[in-house]
């Protein structure tokens, strides 16, 4: 029995191999990418096949060295099919065969004898078909002389270009009979008379017909001629064995690998030269191997040699490939690690990297690794190729030698019939290695479904929901359960609210809900864009020690609008559902929960059971905890997975492979059932476990609150426990307006829909729904805290206060460490914000603008790190250099510009306030009151060095002083002092003031020309102002425009620092419509 399941497996495979080869064609090594199958079918192409070279258990009937690959796709690929289903039929009727080299070899000592058969072409006529025994070569002079009656001189042998187009057979292949489209005329060596067989090509690569030499010569067009060169002494009929013996036969040749590596030169030049850009671009591969090597690099690392199917482990031959270029042996070599793991996840990708072993079979999927420089190198310096794994199947665990008759396929009508009753291989997942008698050892060290819920006799542990009686019977088993809760009688009925042996306080109050999702592994998806909607819901009721598996591909329909109406069934489904998450006297417990419940409402986006959860504990966070109160190393280890979770707390582990398994296919196994159901049913167990070791438990009363209140701790109020219990809440966009998926942090998890997410403390005050900002994302709205939200320049700090004594309050005190804080100062007072509302900021700037004012933030360099653009204190703490953007400055024309330079005048227009907050490294802002920009404005390059510091940018900065108005209300603020006396004078490029009002600069010897542009354009003689700028900045003549002349004034009015400057600067900017 044994013996012939091995049989039909084999039969199985060769039969699927064979019935690719339909869809790839032989004759080119291209990529068959473009006409790549997806992975759900994984329908076999051409790498699959040419690697199928020999990959079926040894020996085969079909050696496949170069295995049947046909394809439809051309043609020429058609005409191929047609003339071996040809040769196939001629052959059988005839009497012979078509099998594998390694089935001609085996045919020694019955007087059959390789031979080559070889198209020549004949001037005057077609051309001619010469059989002659493999060792010896054709004689033109002989076969001229037998045709010399016809007329015929020149004898040649056909170019290869033109042998499939003659026969229709690629060269090597061609069979001694059974052309396409007509037969040949064909002349066999007279010395083959006296042999019973002849071993002839079979129509493709790796396969050989086997023929009656009788039977041959019977056939109206074959004749016979002495026409070989002896390379021996005459053959007879008793040196025929010696001569053509089988021992002197060559092994098969080695398969070509299915994509044609890196041309050498290239990679060479790739090599040798780092400046060299890469051309070469990684190509998808799949192929079936044996691996002959393995080794473990690093954990998530592993290099495996891989070889034909066929190859000998203990072979000393490290390139059993031939390139498809040149037809050179080569080497391939695995790499499998980080692709790999990424694709499987955190669990399943490095059990999938131990998984491989030397001696498996195995089917993997992976591209060429030419981008990498380093595997370009092991091309060039040891023709290896590198192929990166996506994802591999083991097909045999190690070299099995399995019998195979070659009755069992004898005919091309047999072929057909085994194509129809093959099925597709299953798409790519790892899996485990079978058991062992060690690992049957190690198996006891695994979590069983039994260990959290002992098997009982009279109900079953796991149910499956999937219909309408299902769901409830589960309605009924939570009602019950909800009622034993309510009226506090736990003591009678099927519940037990706490596992034996464990003892946590307050566990009889509540109910234990173990959660967890299952999905589809992306790697399974017909492509990375396939959206993969939770396929399993699984509710493990820990008091009733039973779990319910939702079979939500049954229930739900995934992907729906959030308007779509439900069904009868969703309805009841979904009823049944809130009952569970919306009470908060049943405690969910998951691993990494929060996301699952987040994919949850994505996928069923219709399904209002999946929008709120109350009462769910991350049971990895209060694992951490109590390791930490037991003072536990290596906590970010045990806490990553919940295999390491549960080996820490329970002392066994959790096998992961089913993980990875494909959970849309159904019915499940009862491996998957058993996984899913223990994943859902230990965490419960593992939060006992985590109360237990940290001597806490959980609160569910206090008089002191009016509202419903639950807690974990070791007493009340435990602040090591905060949040510790929370509520999730989603909600879905309905738009896809940028600002707003930013501002209210939305994510996409499963399919189109943007998924909104809110979570607070169970039993508190929920936050108020979140809402889309209006104005296109600029307006108003509620972010994901519950928190209103105006964006600053909606919000007037002036509102019903004198500007001038806005900030006298705040100045020289400190505000507080965050932007918020300094804002929160200036907007106390009448109320400029609805009640509870905040402003919103972009946290990174250097500034905050108000529809009337500005906010400014400047956090002094530290000594200890140079910076290229410091912000200094100058004249005494008089004036501040601060640094803008130079888009944002735009020549001193921007509505921030403008409100920099108006702030504080009165006799403004639109009056606005500037107000400055300073901080010392890593301290309290300081509100040094007033300021505004006097635009002695120095532009710093987009790429320079200043003071030693190179700076590089693709944006350049403007440097704009500060001139401060409230300086002598800060000279009796001790902390003002002392930070400007950390710069003192003579550090910047100030060196003291003159007047108090003015700034004297080391270039200010033009100060006389530069007043008087300003008094020029304030007295309204723009002209004069105009021809004054030009003067003093020395534009050639030929160069002055009044476009130049413009730029100019603007410029030089900018880089005063006087007050009459600012003045002049803001008329002219009014008077400059263009600006």
């Amino acid at each position: 029995m044994r013996q012939r399941g091995y049989l039909l497996r084999t039969c199985l495979l060769l039969a699927i191999q064979i019935l690719q080869t339909a869809s790839f064609s032989f004759g080119s090594l291209s990529f068959w990418g473009a006409h790549r199958r997806s992975k759900k079918t994984l329908a076999m192409t051409s790498q699959e096949i040419d690697m199928h070279n020999s990959t079926l258990i040894h020996p085969p009937l079909f050696d496949l060295d170069s295995s049947l690959s046909f394809s439809l796709d051309t043609v020429q690929d058609e005409s191929r099919r047609v003339a071996f289903e040809r040769l196939v039929a001629t052959i059988s009727s005839l009497g012979g065969e078509i099998v594998s080299d390694t089935i001609a070899l085996e045919k020694e000592g019955q007087h059959v004898v390789h031979v080559n058969s070889l198209v020549f072409q004949v001037t005057g006529s077609d051309p001619i078909l010469l059989v002659v025994p493999n060792t010896d070569k054709v004689s033109t002079t002989r076969v001229e002389e037998l045709l010399a009656d016809e007329r015929i001189t020149d004898v040649r042998l056909a170019p290869a270009d033109i042998v499939e187009e003659v026969c229709g057979f690629p060269p090597g292949s061609v069979p001694p009979l059974g052309h396409s489209p007509t037969s040949m005329r064909t002349i066999v060596d007279e010395q083959l008379l006296n042999v019973d067989t002849l071993w002839g090509g079979g129509g493709h690569p790796g396969l050989s017909s086997l023929i009656k030499t009788e039977t041959l010569l019977k056939l109206e067009h074959v004749e016979t001629a002495d026409i070989a060169t002896r390379s021996t002494d005459a053959v007879n009929s008793d040196s025929i064995n010696v001569n053509y013996s089988f021992m002197q036969r060559e092994r098969p040749p080695k398969p070509f690998f299915p994509v044609a590596p890196p041309p050498w030169a290239m990679a060479e030049k790739c090599c040798t030269n780092k400046n060299t850009p890469n051309p070469l671009k990684p190509i998808p591969v799949t192929i079936i191997g044996r691996i002959t090597g393995v080794r473990q690099m690093a954990k998530r690392l592993v290099f495996a040699d891989l070889a034909p199917a066929h190859h000998l482990l203990d072979s000393e031959d490290d390139r059993p490939w031939r390139s498809g270029l040149d037809g050179k042996e080569m080497s391939v070599q695995l790499i499998a690690g980080k692709t790999l793991c990424e694709a499987l996840g955190d669990t399943a990708g490095p059990a999938a990297l131990r998984h491989l072993k030397r001696g498996q079979l195995i089917l993997v999927e992976g591209k060429t690794n030419v981008g990498n420089r380093d595997s370009l190198r092991n091309w060039v310096d040891k023709q290896s190729l590198d192929i990166v794994v996506f994802s591999y199947k083991v097909l045999e665990e190690g070299m099995t030698t399995v019998e195979v008759s070659p009755s069992n396929i004898q005919s091309n009508t047999e072929l057909r019939r085994l194509q129809l009753a093959a099925s597709v291989p299953p798409p790519l997942s790892p899996r485990p290695k079978p058991p062992s008698p060690e690992s049957k050892r190690r198996s006891s060290s695994y979590l069983s479904l039994n260990d959290v819920f002992p098997a009982s006799d009279d109900s079953p542990t796991v149910t499956v929901v999937d219909s309408i009686d299902s769901v409830y019977e589960f309605a009924t088993k939570i009602s019950h359960l909800l009622l034993s809760l309510t009226t506090g009688d736990t003591a009678n009925g099927e519940a037990n609210y706490a596992s034996e042996g464990i003892a946590v306080p307050g566990l009889d109050k509540v109910g234990l809900i173990g959660m967890d999702c299952e999905w589809r592994p992306s790697f399974l998806a017909a492509s990375p864009a396939e959206p993969q909607p939770i396929m399993l819901l699984q509710i493990s009721v820990h008091p009733i020690k039973r779990v319910y598996i939702f079979d939500t591909q049954a229930l739900f329909r995934p992907l729906l609008n959030p308007s779509e109406t439900m069904t009868e069934l969703e309805c009841a489904a979904s009823q049944t559902l809130v009952d569970v998450f919306s009470s908060q006297r049943l405690i969910k417990v998951g691993f990494q929960l929060g996301a699952d419940l987040r994919r949850l409402a994505s996928s069923y986006p219709h399904i209002p059971a999946f929008r709120l959860f109350e009462a769910v504990v991350e049971v990895s966070s209060l694992a951490k905890k109590a390791m930490q109160l037991n003072k536990e190393r290596n906590l970010k280890y045990h806490t990553a997975s919940l295999a390491r979770v549960t080996e820490f707390l329970l002392g066994k582990t959790v096998d992961k492979a089913q993980q990875v398994s494909d959970w849309a296919i159904r019915p499940l196994s009862e491996e998957q059932i058993e996984y899913a159901a223990l994943d859902a049913a230990v965490s419960p167990l593992l939060l006992e476990k985590s109360l237990q070791m940290a001597n806490a438990g959980i609160i569910t009363a206090n008089a002191s609150r009016s509202s419903s209140f639950l807690q974990v701790g070791r007493f009340e109020d435990d602040t090591m426990y905060n949040g510790a219990v929370i509520s999730w809440r989603f909600f879905l966009l309905d738009t896809n307006e940028p600002a707003a998926i930013r501002k209210l942090k939305a994510k996409r998890i499963v399919g189109d829909p943007y998924v909104v997410t809110q979570r607070w403390d169970t039993g508190g005050k929920p936050p108020m729904k979140p809402s889309v900002p209006s104005r296109q994302g600029e307006g108003p709205y509620t972010d994901v805290f519950g928190v209103f939200r105006m964006p600053s320049k909606l919000v007037r700090i002036t509102s019903g206060k004198d500007p001038a004594t806005l900030v006298d309050h705040l100045v020289g005190h400190r505000t507080g460490r965050s932007k918020e804080k300094c804002v929160d100062s200036l907007l106390t007072g009448e109320a400029a914000l609805p009640n509870g509302a905040k402003v919103e900021l972009h946290q990174r700037s250097g500034y905050v603008e108000f529809a009337d004012g500005v906010a400014l933030f400047v956090n002094m360099p530290d000594k200890s790190y140079k910076r290229g653009y410091p912000n200094e204190w100058l004249d005494d703490g008089k004036y501040m250099t601060w640094y803008l953007r130079k888009s944002d400055w735009n020549d001193g024309a921007s509505y921030l510009a403008q409100k920099l330079i108006q702030s504080n005048q009165k006799e403004s227009e639109s009056p606005s306030v500037t107000v400055l907050f300073v901080r010392m490294p890593k301290g309290i802002f300081l509100c040094c009151g007033r300021c505004r920009a006097i635009v002695n404005k120095t532009e710093v390059p987009q790429d320079e060095t200043v003071e030693g510091v190179h700076k590089t940018g693709d944006w350049g900065l403007v440097q704009v002083r500060l001139q401060l108005l409230d300086r002598e209300k800060l000279q009796s603020s001790d902390e003002f002092v002392s930070m400007v006396k950390e710069w003192p004078d003579g550090r910047g490029t100030v060196k003291s003031s003159v007047d108090g009002n003015e700034l004297l600069t080391k270039d200010d010897s033009d100060k006389p020309a530069k007043n008087a542009i300003a008094e020029a354009v304030l007295s309204g003689n723009i002209v004069g102002g105009l021809s004054l700028a030009v003067e003093q900045a020395s534009i050639p003549p030929e160069k002055r425009s009044i476009k130049a002349g413009l730029l100019t004034l603007r410029q030089q009015l900018a880089n005063d620092a006087s007050e009459n400057a600012a003045k002049a600067l803001h008329a002219l900017l009014q008077v400059d419509g263009d600006s």
